[in-house]
């Protein structure tokens, strides 16, 4: 009877090990073709990257013009953002991350006003397509960069919930979906006319305003409580093997994501600076990807964007603030504290903070405070504001992320 009960266990655990074989295998073979297209990109010096930064600009100025004509405004990514147009541009969707807020917009021909039916319809597909969105990198493309995937898992995996806390998924979406709707208010929202600029024969400019040729309507919906988290379990297993290998704390990395970026996959800003820890190409990820690889490369956003790599460059240049720009600070707590300020506004505006003209000269002044001490002064003498209330938020939120135990 036992042996029979052993072969009975053995075979079960076979199973199941056969079963995460081939989940990893499906996993590595994404990474694979992820990789083999980056591989392309990570040759560029920096003439390249500059021809390459010139098409993407183009484009991205034409995708927005393109927008603005047929929507009467724009939408766009930004670090807490995450916006995602349709294939034929007549759907968007703006998740705001960091209020953990929806709004589905939904564009429909001018020449069916009172359709109820095809607006409440056209809604409910913007629902379930949000709901197992995978996002992509870009809204637009250049001949030598096009949108790809984020993951091989919906952006939103597990932070959609229905009004009895069921989370959604494939089995209830349908009923979510007219959950939402009905209990939605679904607005119709005024179109901005589109000016045309046309110039006369003297040489002065008259605007000709076109009318829009769709009608608006939009409905909002809420992320689940616990939206945030679950978007951080999703890179945890990176964030653990990196902070673990360059010697950070955990948290330490996780708040900087999510003040950087809210785990937004598409976060961009103005500068740009791409990805969830928001590396800028020109600085950060140029000088980590050396530090990392030995090789001076410029990268291209679908890189940085990539979650693995990313993280890997971002904790690579944490690394690099703490034992080279900061070797000297003997406390790591004040070490910690000069990194995080650091890889918001520089290395140099710490040095103004302290009011010092070197790095060595304010190692010695911060070694001769406490770590609180040291924190009082990054917090009200650091020159800009954005740069002090950062240093409030990634230090309250390493307190958050500890108390889940991870």
């Amino acid at each position: 009877m036992e042996k029979k009960l052993s072969k009975k266990i053995i075979f079960l655990i076979s199973i199941i090990f056969i079963g995460n074989l081939f989940a990893q295998k499906d996993f590595e073979d994404y990474q694979k073709t992820q990789e083999k297209q980056f591989a392309k990109f990570v040759t560029m010096d920096k003439k390249a990257y500059e021809e390459y930064a010139k098409a993407d600009r183009e484009a991205f100025a034409k995708f927005k013009n393109e927008m603005e004509e047929k929507w009467g405004n724009f939408a766009t990514s930004s670090r807490k953002d995450w916006v995602e147009y349709s294939n034929n541009n007549e759907t968007r969707s703006i998740v705001d991350f960091e209020k953990g807020s929806v709004k589905i917009e939904i564009l429909i021909p001018k020449d069916n006003p009172d359709n109820e039916e095809m607006i409440n319809k056209k809604l409910l597909e913007a629902i379930k397509e949000l709901a197992f969105a995978k996002g992509k990198t870009k809204d637009y493309e250049i001949p030598n960069e096009k949108p790809i995937a984020f993951s091989d898992k919906p952006v939103l995996e597990n932070q959609l919930q229905m009004k009895n806390g069921e989370i959604v998924n494939n089995q209830n979406i349908e009923k979510y979906s007219k959950e939402i709707l009905d209990n939605s208010q679904i607005e119709q929202v005024e179109m901005e006319l589109k000016k045309d600029k046309t110039k006369k024969k003297k040489g002065s400019e008259t605007f000709e305003t076109k009318q829009p040729e769709f009608l608006k309507y939009s409905i909002s919906l809420e992320l689940a409580p616990e939206n945030i988290q679950e978007r951080a379990k999703q890179h945890l297993p990176y964030m653990k093997k990196y902070a673990t290998y360059y010697d950070l704390p955990l948290d330490l990395v996780m708040a900087m994501i999510h003040t950087e970026s809210f785990y937004n996959p598409k976060a961009r800003s103005y500068i740009p600076a791409y990805g969830l820890m928001q590396l800028v190409p020109r600085t950060a990820a140029y000088e980590a990807y050396e530090y990392v690889y030995d090789k001076k490369k410029m990268l291209p956003a679908n890189y940085l964007y990539n979650p693995k790599n990313n993280i890997e460059l971002g904790t690579a240049y944490l690394y690099r603030l703490k034992t080279h720009y900061f070797k000297n600070v003997e406390n790591s707590k004040s070490r910690n504290y000069c990194i995080i300020a650091a890889y918001n506004t520089g290395s140099g505006n710490v040095n103004r903070a302290f009011g010092s003209k070197n790095l060595q000269d304010t190692a010695k002044k911060i070694n001769a405070m406490t770590s609180e001490q040291v924190y009082n002064v990054l917090r009200t003498q650091l020159p800009f504001t954005e740069t002090r209330k950062y240093m409030k938020k990634v230090t309250d939120r390493r307190a958050k992320y500890r108390s889940w135990g991870i």
